[in-house]
């Protein structure tokens, strides 16, 4: 490729990427593909963005050079590829047409997924010409400052013989010369370019380590953000905004009483109102508001009904942190939060902050802000309110800096709680709630294709009905209805409450679609008590599974997933930022869990939920599903497979992952012990062996469940305990093995796990399995293995349980242990504290050190090995046994 041509083929790519970026969040249409998958556009396309304006750059710093460009040559087809693809998507992105966004949508998807794969690939690719171009470049520098120093030592002896020569010339005449000026000017002029160099080769180096320094910065900075908060705090915003109004909450924002929380002396304010009131469009109006007007940081949660890692307090505090952090620090981690992940690192695995370092951190970061806002929606949602109570006073009290706005219901813990800290309460009123439903109900009648057609008088009837009577959610009644005396009387008839609304919206979708009555309480089941959110695709399936059924009845499922929603609209729907299906309003679930609708009359009382029924049905559907004969064939050989599995079966990921869960809630586990014992007691179940590597989730070739060895053993080295656990209830034989482990305590024993090491000792596994045909070196024997593989635990444990040596010196298991642990896991104090531990055990060892990088005569003797940790180097010898 001539360097003219990538220049204008990277100009070009650049351009259209940031076009595609800029359309992303616009609908795509109808789509079959998975949502999940079509969310991943944006961030597909910020990372390519990233690394082609990166090659730009690169490609302009080098215009001159061409042998350089000619090192990029390779990236012409992928680059061509890229293009396409990008003109494919930005020509989809551009589509408004009802071809493009109903029936184009679901044609779109292969190539939407190879336009997808083509980007991502072209990414990692950039990103390896990228790193392979800065280490070129780092050489070339490298080896430009070795020939500078080269150059400068010649220099410098050709001076020193040009001022021995000068020193004799003056010695030889008294008098200035001519020819002495001219060589004193020639030398001057000689150091100034010689020094003008050096400071040029400076400059460039330091340009080189201060541009790696930061990378690694990015890098760290990135890495203890994630490990500190990975919670998408911004998807509720987000779909609260979409759904919002334009002028929703602007009587809140017009407040003298809001201006001086935003502005003035006022530090904490407690917006409340009842169930539906519209608190969380509020919320999200003050947001909005505060991003698009204050400079200083605004952070918020909302605490989601829907979504079990959002109703915790510890999710709060802590993406409270990660926004304080990223806002007040850009390039680098705070020395508070530095200081908490080094303390949480320390145990060697890693550990999760507390709830009282968090509250520390932000205390912290918050001495860095001269003022900051706190938004925390729906604190009545919030799983344990005393903690979160709490931390609210501990944060109103110590972060000085910080102007709290909080919303919640009229809950009587709530009220004594922000009532005591001074927080000033901010009720909705019903005039307050009716103009923000009046322009809710206003951009339905304008948008409806229907309602938008009827006679305006009826439209003004029908908003000052629906907004008079704070009824939003009952337009839903009005909207299929076409004739205008029809609405008239649906209008006088309107419920007087939200029970009454959710019973006639139940008992409306439960007479139009008599057939389905199941699925739909399958699905209020799985809103409600399913261990995460679902998708859509994933509900699809799980409502048509026929319990203790021998394979999956295609024939019985939806054939669009879409035509779900349609049973249990207006009261679930979708999340447009999460592809996740939730209820519409807490007083939704709330209802269904009500006394007040297991005791209706009629036929809506089919819809009650409780919480043992419906984890009994959800474990059966679960176990059902993982039971099929469509997983006889055990896992899958290859990533693809998996992957083409996974996509078939959209459900497996749930059902794999979460049927122990709901097998443990009260009196389930005996109404499903049919399909546990189908499942568990096969020692080689297939079948089991497909649900444990579904939910293990590999990012390579993982291998089948005989590579494992037995259920048991698959479950060990995938760390499912609960699964453990069950199969250990059984009181099955430990001692079944094959595979790449030979028994469960191998397996135990390599993943460290002393609890299942315990267990497995206990129900009579072999401590000594292989100890008759014993080698050094040979890793039949458990100990053997755990030496191997550096597990100190498990080698230790097996030391205490009376495991045999196999005439092998003691410290020649010690040493062949610690050559298994990780270099940066290896330091003086863990070889002093290991000896220790072994001589505790009646083995006694010493650890010899020496200085880090010394060597010493004494590591000869006996050709022993040094052992090299991060900074030190040692080794384990035998010594006598105290007197």
């Amino acid at each position: 490729m001539e360097a003219i041509g990538l220049v204008a083929s990277v100009i070009a790519i650049v351009q259209i990427s940031g076009a595609c970026l800029k359309l992303s969040l616009k609908p795509l249409g109808p789509s079959s593909y998975k949502p999940e998958r079509l969310q991943s556009l944006s961030t597909t396309l910020y990372g390519f963005n990233g690394n082609i304006r990166n090659l730009q750059t690169l490609l302009e710093i080098y215009e001159d050079d061409q042998a350089r460009l000619d090192t990029l040559n390779h990236l012409q087809e992928p680059l061509m590829k890229c293009h396409e693809a990008l003109q494919l998507l930005s020509s989809r992105l551009q589509s408004d047409g009802f071809f493009a966004q109903y029936i184009m949508g679901s044609k779109f998807d292969k190539k939407f997924e190879l336009c997808l794969r083509v980007l991502n690939d072209a990414k990692d690719l950039l990103e390896l010409s990228l790193q392979c171009d800065q280490r070129i470049l780092i050489s070339a520098v490298e080896s430009y400052i070795r020939n500078v120093a080269e150059d400068t030592r010649d220099i410098k002896a050709a001076i020193k013989q040009n001022e021995q020569l000068i020193q004799s010339i003056d010695t030889r005449i008294k008098q200035p010369s001519d020819l002495a000026m001219r060589l004193h000017d020639e030398h001057t002029q000689s150091v100034a370019r010689l020094e003008s160099s050096i400071r040029d080769v400076h400059i460039d180096i330091e340009s080189q380590e201060s541009e790696g320094r930061l990378r690694e910065q990015l890098r760290h900075r990135s890495l203890v953000l994630n490990w500190l908060s990975n919670v998408d705090f911004r998807s509720n915003y987000l779909d609260a905004l979409r759904k919002r109004e334009s002028g929703t909450g602007q009587w809140l924002i017009d407040q003298e009483l809001f201006r001086s929380w935003r502005d003035g002396p006022v530090r904490a304010l407690w917006l409340n109102g009842m169930p539906g009131a519209g608190k969380t469009f509020l919320s999200t109006a003050v947001v909005d508001h505060l991003e698009r007007t204050s400079t200083c940081p605004v952070v918020y949660f909302y605490f989601d009904f829907k979504d079990s890692v959002k109703q915790a307090i510890e999710s709060m505090m802590r993406s409270v942190a990660v926004q304080l952090e990223t806002s007040l620090l850009h390039n680098k981690v705070s020395p508070a939060l530095e200081q908490l992940y080094s303390n949480c690192q320390k145990t060697g695995s890693g550990r999760n902050p507390t709830l009282d370092e968090v509250t520390d951190l932000i205390i912290a970061l918050s001495a860095f802000a001269p003022k900051f806002y706190i938004i925390l929606d729906a604190l009545d949602e919030c799983e344990n309110r005393e903690e979160l109570l709490e931390a609210i006073t501990t944060l109103k009290n110590s972060a000085v800096n910080a102007k709290l706005f909080v919303t919640s219901r009229q809950e009587q813990d709530i009220i004594e709680c922000l009532t005591e800290d001074d927080f000033t309460p901010v009720t909705i009123l019903e005039d307050s709630v009716n103009h923000d439903i009046g322009l809710y109900v206003s951009s339905i009648l304008r948008n409806n294709i229907h309602l938008r057609r009827l006679p305006k008088e009826l439209k003004r009837h029908i908003q000052n009905t629906l907004t008079a009577g704070a009824k939003s959610m009952q337009v839903d009644m009005i909207r299929p209805l076409k004739r205008p005396k029809i609405i008239r009387e649906a209008l006088e008839k309107l419920p007087k409450n939200l029970d009454e609304t959710y019973k006639r919206i139940l008992l409306r979708v439960s007479t139009e679609d008599e057939e389905n009555l199941v699925q739909m309480r399958r699905i209020f089941a799985f809103v409600t008590f399913a261990k995460r959110p679902l998708t859509l695709a994933e509900l699809a399936q799980a409502v048509v599974v026929e319990i203790r059924g021998k394979q999956f009845d295609e024939d019985a499922a939806f054939y669009d997933p879409k035509d779900l929603l349609s049973l249990c609209r207006p009261l679930v729907d979708i999340s447009p930022s999460t592809g996740l299906l939730g209820f519409v309003h807490y007083s939704v679930q709330e209802f269904l869990l009500s006394n007040r609708l297991s005791s209706a009359e009629g036929a809506v009382r089919m819809f009650a939920l409780n919480d043992g029924s419906c984890h009994m049905e959800i474990a059966q559907i679960c176990l059902t599903f993982v039971g099929f004969d469509d997983f006889a064939d055990g896992p899958c050989q290859t990533f693809k497979e998996l992957q083409d599995r996974k996509e078939k079966y959209p459900f497996l990921d749930y059902a794999a992952e979460y049927w122990p869960s709901h097998t443990k809630h009260k009196d389930v586990e005996v109404a499903v012990s049919d399909l546990l014992l189908k499942l568990l007691v096969p020692q080689k179940n297939a079948k089991l062996g497909s649900v444990i590597q579904a939910c293990d989730n590999p990012n390579i070739n993982s291998p089948s469940c005989g590579s494992w060895g037995t259920a048991l053993m698959t479950a060990i080295h995938f760390d499912r305990q609960d699964i453990v656990g069950m199969l250990l209830d059984l009181k099955i034989d430990v001692n079944v093995g094959g595979g790449y482990y030979y028994t469960a305590l191998h397996s135990a024993a390599i993943m460290n796990d002393i609890h299942t090491m315990k267990r497995v000792i206990q129900l009579g596994a072999n401590i000594d399995f292989g100890k008759e045909s014993w080698r050094q070196f040979d890793d039949r024997l458990p100990l053997s293995m755990a030496s191997s593989f550096g597990c100190s635990r498990a080698f230790l444990y097996l030391i205490a349980s009376g495991a045999s040596l196999c005439n092998v010196p003691i410290e020649s298991w010690a040493n062949d242990l610690a050559l298994g642990i990780d270099y940066k896991d290896v330091s003086k104090e863990w070889a002093l504290t290991f000896a220790d531990e072994l001589s505790s055990l009646g083995h006694y060892v010493e650890v010899v050190v020496f200085s880090k990088g010394l060597g010493n005569s004494e590591l000869l003797e006996g050709g022993r090995l040094m052992l090299e940790g991060e900074n030190v180097s040692f080794y384990f010898r035998a010594k006598d046994p105290p007197v």
